[in-house]
């Protein structure tokens, strides 16, 4: 899925992960879209709810400025978007089936964060995924700039257990 590539991020429409709204505006650089389309508008949504204070949403500027630097420059990839757990079960035929998507094209390091958020996926995968199509080094550093947005998007859904998390990474890479 990873593998299939075109030339700008984002999606040709919004949809929605989970209840929320989605924001796929067309961009050619990833940390712009991930500034504009997922981070800054959530942010916003938590600061008008009173989880986030003016210094949080300083933090957040902050962040999205260095993203350019964080997040090594590949091709727009085909996402799943929501990519945990309890989106993918093994049919009875022995196949893994992933469902229940919020397509978009996106730094594929994004899939890979969420599949490592509330338990993970076996080892296998990881290990299948590198062998297939390897990531850049130090992804395993990177995962939680890639795991933000879902974590802003349990935090505006499931509420303020997630608001910390979000502060954290603000905090470490700002």
């Amino acid at each position: 899925m990873h593998q299939q590539q075109q030339p700008f991020f984002g999606w040709q429409d919004d949809n929605y992960i989970g209840s929320l709204k989605q924001h796929n505006s067309q961009s050619a650089a990833w940390h712009s879209f991930y500034s504009e389309c997922r981070i800054l508008q959530l942010v916003k949504v938590l600061f008008d709810r009173g989880a986030f204070s003016k210094a949080d949403i300083i933090l957040a500027d902050l962040f999205c400025d260095k993203l350019i630097e964080l997040i090594p420059i590949e091709p727009p990839a085909l996402l799943h978007g929501d990519l945990w757990r309890g989106n993918y079960l093994i049919s009875s035929s022995g196949y893994a089936a992933i469902f229940d998507p919020a397509v978009y094209y996106g730094h594929r390091e994004m899939d890979i964060g969420m599949t490592c958020l509330f338990g993970g996926f076996d080892q296998r995968f990881y290990d299948g995924y590198q062998e297939i199509y390897p990531l850049e080094n130090r992804w395993q550093q990177r995962l939680q700039v890639s795991q933000l947005y879902p974590l802003l998007v349990h935090a505006i859904l499931f509420g303020t257990q997630y608001v910390e998390s979000v502060k954290n990474i603000l905090k470490k890479f700002s």
